[in-house]
């Protein structure tokens, strides 16, 4: 072949090798650009002309925080980052030719107020979106836009620090709506809050954050997770609300917290977050306090905690944060829980530390030894993961009836706290204890992070 036979190969080969980009198939096309930020896949309208308006059909749109970031507030004035991020949004809206699944709208705190964000969010509106989240990080949020409450194709729906006043006349419910977060939101009125949750038969999710303490009634016959926190002050669970598998708590401290229920029949997952056991906290499970607590750190704790024999019946997973296992009334708390849940199968605390706890409690380490645990207690607990572990009375208190009331535990994972760790001395006494406690599982293995 001559020279200029090669060369010609050489060139053909070279643009067909160029054209693999551009000749994907469209939906491939569309898999790459959801994988990338917004601004990125607009910029990918000059690889060739087959890219050139891909970007547009974009099923998600996303202006998060990652967003933000990408706005040079160097190269423009202060007065006018809010206009560059609100001219920024509405090309990239304007330009958009198609359906919108996700939609996330993240309004910065150095955003001016304006009517931008009702013409956004009613522009949307227009795009069938199936999952919504709005996020207002301004300390003096704005009215909610009460278009986002007519999104009839919503399945999730997340709204974070927003204002909402009112709901329109035409709200009827969320046929379709699976996930609600409302975390931190300001509510003009309970029953706004109410008939929002209410309204939502499919609802299988609901992630409740108070910014102030109200009390809240919930009818939700297919409710499966849920989680609270916040300043919550009373939250009933209508009778029909039996569905409840997964559920976690950590209300703020200083928060009279109460939880009605007629019956969780069905609850697997329980999690306590760190703030339950802090100082000055008070709350109780059950119409008649299954589990009752008043944690105040003026006062001594030896009738403070109340634990009826009502069993959480099918409770396989528990998981507790940040636990001042320190004082005794904590202790025994933890352990009647564990004798309040027979089908218990794995259980993971972590261990608050005194010196770094911020609301302390009275460091009492006798009560827990005297515990009788119930006959049949732990007899399904397979797996222990207890972090942060400084070898207090209480906790190898704990620990001991755990393995002596186990019988078919596997796996005991024990990670002691960071002051131990470097300390020789701590770490033999605490393994020289823990060789001496008997076990009910014969092949359970014990592994001792150090």
């Amino acid at each position: 072949m001559s020279q200029a036979g090669v060369a010609k190969e050489r060139a053909r080969k070279k643009k067909k090798s160029a054209d693999l980009l551009s000749n994907l198939p469209e939906e491939v096309r569309l898999k790459v650009l959801e994988r990338l930020p917004v601004k990125d896949a607009i910029k990918t309208s000059i690889l060739s002309t087959n890219w050139r308006y891909n970007w547009a059909k974009l099923p998600r749109i996303i202006f998060d925080s990652k967003f933000l970031l990408t706005i040079d507030k160097e190269s423009v004035e202060a007065s006018d980052i809010s206009g560059s991020y609100s001219n920024i949004v509405s090309n990239i809206l304007l330009g958009h030719d198609g359906p919108i699944h996700k939609f996330v709208l993240c309004i910065p705190w150095w955003f001016k107020s304006g009517s931008n964000i009702y013409l956004w969010l009613r522009y949307v509106s227009r795009k069938r979106v199936g999952e919504l989240t709005v996020i207002d990080e301004r300390e003096q949020a704005e009215k909610l836009p009460s278009t986002v409450f007519l999104y009839a194709e919503l399945t999730c729906l997340t709204l974070q620090w927003c204002k909402i006043s009112t709901l329109p006349r035409t709200f009827t419910s969320f046929p379709h709506l699976t996930s609600l977060a409302l975390i931190r939101c300001d509510f003009k009125s309970t029953s706004i809050l109410e008939r929002i949750i209410n309204s939502s038969p499919q609802l299988r999710f609901l992630h409740l954050g108070a910014a102030e303490v109200i009390n809240v009634t919930v009818h939700s016959p297919k409710l499966e997770h849920l989680i609270v926190e916040g300043l919550l002050g009373v939250l009933r669970l209508g009778d029909e609300t039996i569905n409840i598998k997964k559920m976690e708590l950590d209300f703020d401290s200083n928060t009279h917290f109460s939880l009605v229920h007629s019956s969780l029949p069905v609850l697997q997952s329980l999690s306590f977050g760190s703030c339950c056991f802090m100082s000055n906290s008070h709350w109780r499970f059950g119409n008649n306090g299954i589990i009752s607590a008043q944690i105040n750190s003026r006062r001594r704790f030896g009738d403070q905690c109340i634990i009826s024999d009502l069993e959480w019946v099918e409770i396989q997973a528990l998981k507790l944060t940040d636990v001042p296992l320190y004082c005794d009334f904590i202790s025994s708390f933890v352990l009647k829980l564990l004798c309040t849940s027979p089908c218990l199968q794995s259980l993971y605390c972590k261990v608050a530390d005194y010196d770094l706890c911020r609301c302390r409690l009275p460091r009492h380490m006798s009560g827990c030894k005297d515990f009788d645990l119930k006959d049949g207690a732990l007899q399904g607990l397979k797996y222990v993961e207890l972090v942060g572990v400084s070898g207090s009375c209480n906790e190898l208190c704990v620990i001991e009836v755990i393995l002596k009331c186990a019988p078919v535990l596997k796996v005991m994972t024990i990670e002691l706290s960071g002051d131990v760790k470097t300390d020789d001395k701590e770490k033999l006494k605490i393994a020289t204890k823990l060789v001496k406690f008997s076990r009910a599982a014969r092949n359970v293995r014990i592994v001792f992070n150090t």
